[in-house]
């Protein structure tokens, strides 16, 4: 058995240091609670509006629930410092340099709600490989990865459009852990799905090699369960084997998941 990783989604320096200090942050605190305030805050603000966006979104909201939580304020007034700071590079000027002159990676992210989705997905999938990357060495652990076993590359097709990576991947002594993160469950589509459902039957090939493949959304797992079955119908599929968390099951990743799901 021979699995390797090779990165291909481009890295973003200026935004993912400040997203890490957010994910230390939440992931530090054992407040159910002020879990929830995060995921609630992330999900909520997807619509960029011009000018008050990080006052009405961020700190209008988390000031909301500093009331409602007042055992938490202060740790709450530190989250909300940290969330303005990050979405304020959707109108700060080296982060639109950087995007300019590295236009061959993001000529995508043209306006301001295409930087706002691409803040909000970045910090989701780096609080979720700060969980689940503890577990792993360095060289057994890779984001935004093309997947190839035993020589071979793992690429879908859908629409004759090709799928190449997978956001974590990680693999060690016999075990492997393999998660496309959704910040939505909504945002689980045909593509990414069929992706999935491709490299859980390749693993499954490879009798010496517990594997785990898994789709992690920030939403509620009954909607992701949802959106699974709609586009498995699409698609004529049904895979069993594809498991599925959403918020609630998040920081329970912070355990091996294997004992309970394979």
């Amino acid at each position: 058995m021979n699995i390797k990783f090779k990165r291909l989604d481009e890295k973003i320096p200026l935004i993912e240091s400040a997203a890490k200090e957010i994910a230390e942050c939440v992931l530090k605190n054992e407040n159910e609670e002020f879990f929830q305030v995060f995921a609630n805050t992330l999900l909520d603000c997807h619509k960029y509006i011009p000018n008050t966006f990080v006052n009405d979104k961020i700190v209008k909201k988390i000031d909301q629930y500093k009331v409602l939580y007042s055992q938490i304020s202060d740790e709450l007034e530190h989250l909300k410092n940290l969330l303005w700071n990050y979405f304020s590079y959707i109108d700060d000027f080296e982060f639109n340099t950087l995007l300019y002159w590295n236009s061959n990676h993001y000529e995508d992210i043209d306006s301001e709600q295409k930087k706002l989705n691409k803040l909000r997905g970045v910090l989701f999938e780096i609080l979720t490989e700060s969980i689940i990357s503890s577990r792993y060495k360095c060289e057994n652990f890779e984001t935004g990865c093309l997947v190839i076993i035993n020589g071979e590359k793992v690429i879908s097709y859908y629409n004759d459009k090709q799928r190449k990576t997978i956001d974590i991947a990680s693999s060690q002594e016999g075990k492997g852990e393999f998660y496309e993160c959704k910040l939505s469950p909504h945002s689980l589509n045909a593509e990414s799905y069929k992706y999935l459902d491709l490299l859980e039957s390749k693993l499954n090939e490879i009798t010496e090699l517990d594997s785990l493949v898994g789709c992690i959304t920030l939403g509620d797992r009954l909607s992701l369960e949802n959106a699974k079955l709609q586009i498995e119908e699409e698609l004529g599929i049904n895979n069993t084997n594809i498991m599925l968390y959403g918020y609630q099951e998040i920081l329970l990743l912070k355990e091996s998941p294997f004992r309970e799901a394979v």
